[in-house]
């Protein structure tokens, strides 16, 4: 009796445990409605939120993407971008696409920019807006609306910027082609974006792969869905009319490698005690990015990224992150069209 009642407690509890010959065994017969299988893999792709989620949390910390940024529990800076904005006229017409928390547009205002952010999340915009200080600055021009409404209504700028965006691209042919007609001849554009040849980017590819075969859908925004190479990249953009000014690589293979292979499994795990009934989704997220979080502060991440300095002349290729200046050719048709 005793053993029964607390068969009948603890299955009230967490629906998938019950008690056999004096031990808690899990039963995976009818304890879900669906089968557990399908479930479990069907929830996998969630983790590419978690992956998503892992840095947010460090964001009060963070640089913008036209300085640097802070990543896998470290702090990077480059000057990719320094020498092309720091020579624009005060006053020059910034188009910040997916702006977000805003950082970035912040900064160019900082810079004597007119700044225009977009961002399809409207209640982003309202909360980041008020996180910044824009006393003695040109207030920004925030809408919550997309790329090709900008288009139409004829707006030109001298500088575009998409940090993190274009990966996130459903059909990355016709987003540059409306990139491209916003900027005025000669303008510039400024990108970061994923490099394929990364166990972060394969083990994302996986998840998505994953979630479509189970009909799983990612929250909005968390999946990549152009995942490609350095040179990948380039005949794209290229064959939509830019010309490449600046290409330079940042994020080296160990510390992105590593930092996925202490969390991956974690999250995969999360995910499959949610699918049991022994956490709720809230508890599942909360320990994630806990996780994340005590491996970020550790010496650990700084140690990685020690390794992937001394090992930069041969491992560029490979690194995490493209950073990228591309200009609209000036005496391109196409362009004086525009």
């Amino acid at each position: 009796m005793k053993h029964c009642r607390q068969a009948r407690e603890v299955r009230h509890r967490v629906g998938a445990f019950i008690v056999r010959n004096n031990r808690f065994t899990v039963d995976l017969s009818g304890a879900r409605p669906r089968h557990w299988k399908s479930e479990f893999l069907s929830m996998i792709p969630c983790t590419l939120q978690e992956m998503a989620n892992v840095d947010r949390t460090q964001r009060a910390r963070d640089l913008p993407k036209l300085e640097g940024c802070l990543t896998r529990g470290t702090q990077y800076r480059w000057t990719t971008f320094r020498p092309f904005y720091s020579a624009l006229p005060a006053g020059s017409r910034v188009l910040d696409v997916g702006c977000g928390s805003l950082l970035e547009t912040h900064f160019m205002a900082k810079q004597g920019m007119r700044v225009t952010g977009i961002d399809l999340d409207a209640d982003k915009l309202k909360e980041f807006q008020h996180r910044h200080d824009w006393t003695g600055l040109h207030a920004p021009d925030l809408r919550a609306v997309s790329l090709q409404s900008v288009g139409n209504a004829g707006e030109t700028f001298d500088v575009v910027t998409a940090f993190d965006v274009i990966e996130h691209l459903e059909n990355l042919e016709v987003s540059l082609a409306e990139i491209r007609a916003v900027l005025r001849p000669g303008g510039l554009l400024f990108i970061t974006t994923p490099n394929a040849l990364t166990l972060s980017e394969a083990y994302g590819w996986l998840l998505l792969r994953t979630g479509r075969l189970f009909g799983r859908r990612p929250a909005p925004g968390a999946p990549h869905l152009q995942i490609h190479t350095p040179s990948g990249w380039r005949r794209r953009l290229e064959a939509a009319g830019f010309t490449v000014r600046a290409w330079d690589m940042a994020i080296g293979p160990v510390a992105n490698s590593m930092m996925v292979l202490a969390t991956a499994p974690v999250q995969v795990a999360l995910a499959g005690l949610q699918v049991l009934g022994v956490i709720g989704r809230e508890t599942r997220h909360s320990m994630s990015y806990r996780w994340s979080g005590l491996l970020s502060d550790t010496w650990v991440p700084r140690f990685l990224k020690g390794i992937d300095d001394l090992i930069a002349p041969i491992a560029t290729p490979l690194f995490a992150w493209n950073l990228i200046v591309l200009e609209v050719p000036a005496h391109s048709p196409r362009a004086a069209d525009s």
